[in-house]
């Protein structure tokens, strides 16, 4: 009986933390798409396979009392994915001219590969202990792995990116936690989820730019999971679209996208 337990909250650890790895990679995709532009996207597959393959190297060299309370450090890993996100100058034009840049992209590169580590090491665990449950446990896999895509489409609807992080985070810890230390955690992201902390944008964005101009309004801001659009109210714009080149007067008010 004691075995079957552990075998059932094993399965139920493998579960969430696939959830929750599969809904952050592709919140990631369009994070990393936003920040350094289409052509990064295909680095984080490269994580991914790197987290899983170190998994696979070290996993049996790990104390088991550390495998067990993988959910709350993944819930942890992906907080620093946060602070880093919204603290590090993740600016793609400064990176050959600022050394820290680099600097915080390799800072930034580690903590978007611990996620898939904690998943590969999670399921080195499950293959180890129940050899024999092989096929259930590889099942669970990739039903959390299917909802996950689905957690993190859904929430791209409705949050912005960085939120979403923090919301994968509170699913993560709430795995396995005393119940003190999971109100605890609760609170404590609840406060960063209510706080002015942004994901860091280049100072050269466009959207930074209009912001700066102070006629300019930002509207409104849709949102959907393939992409991010803001309304402003240009009134002060440098350009007119549709205007001739030679228009010689000031460009009229407009909306820019």
């Amino acid at each position: 009986m004691r075995e079957v337990g552990k075998e059932r909250s094993l399965l139920g650890n493998l579960f969430l933390i696939s959830v929750v790895t599969l809904a952050f990679e592709t919140v990631v995709f369009r994070i990393f798409a936003f920040l350094f532009g289409y052509h990064f996207v295909s680095l984080l597959l490269a994580l991914a396979l790197l987290g899983y393959g170190v998994a696979g190297s070290v996993g049996m060299r790990i104390p088991l009392s550390f495998k067990e309370n993988l959910p709350g450090v993944l819930g942890c890993s992906l907080i620093f994915f946060f602070l880093g996100l919204c603290l590090l100058p993740l600016d793609p034009y400064g990176l050959f001219l600022r050394p820290f840049s680099l600097l915080a992209l390799g800072g930034m590169l580690l903590f978007t590969l611990l996620p898939f580590f904690w998943h590969g090491l999670v399921q080195v665990v499950a293959f180890e202990r129940f050899p024999r449950h092989f096929s259930r446990f590889y099942g669970f896999n990739l039903l959390g792995s299917a909802v996950g895509v689905g957690v993190g489409l859904g929430g791209l609807w409705f949050l912005e990116e960085s939120r979403v992080i923090l919301l994968l985070a509170l699913i993560g810890v709430l795995g396995r936690m005393r119940m003190v230390w999971r109100v605890a955690f609760a609170g404590f992201l609840l406060l960063i989820f209510f706080s002015p902390l942004q994901m860091y944008r280049s100072p050269y964005s466009p959207s930074l730019l209009l912001r700066e101009i102070p006629e300019n309004t930002l509207l409104k801001t849709y949102r959907n999971p393939v992409e991010t659009m803001e309304v402003f109210s240009t009134p002060s714009s440098r350009v007119g679209w549709g205007l001739s080149v030679r228009f010689a007067g000031v460009p009229p008010s407009s909306f820019t996208l």
